[in-house]
């Protein structure tokens, strides 16, 4: 449903609108502390994280990296292997 006119779009509605979608893309702020860990470790870098939700099984958390030197990005499933992709580039850039 494409809201036309003077129609507002709620959030039920486009939620219904997209339930039959194998997978969502939300931005969220949980888990934060092994994000802050992150921040800690790796200063020269920006973190976050995205929850995949599918219709079929459990969702997922897929956490990124963005070096601010480059703009280069990394994702991984879990803080712990997104911190291994980390110290294998930087150890490759020097």
């Amino acid at each position: 449903m494409i809201p036309s006119g003077g129609e507002r779009l709620t959030v039920f509605a486009l939620f219904a609108d997209i339930a039959d979608c194998y997978s969502v893309r939300v931005s969220t702020s949980v888990n934060e502390d092994d994000l802050s860990q992150l921040r800690a470790e790796f200063p020269g870098w920006r973190f976050g994280a995205h929850w995949w939700a599918a219709v079929s099984g459990p969702d997922r958390r897929e956490v990124w990296g963005r070096r601010v030197a480059d703009g280069a990005l990394l994702t991984a499933w879990s803080a712990a292997a997104l911190r291994l992709r980390i110290e294998a580039e930087e150890a490759a850039r020097r």
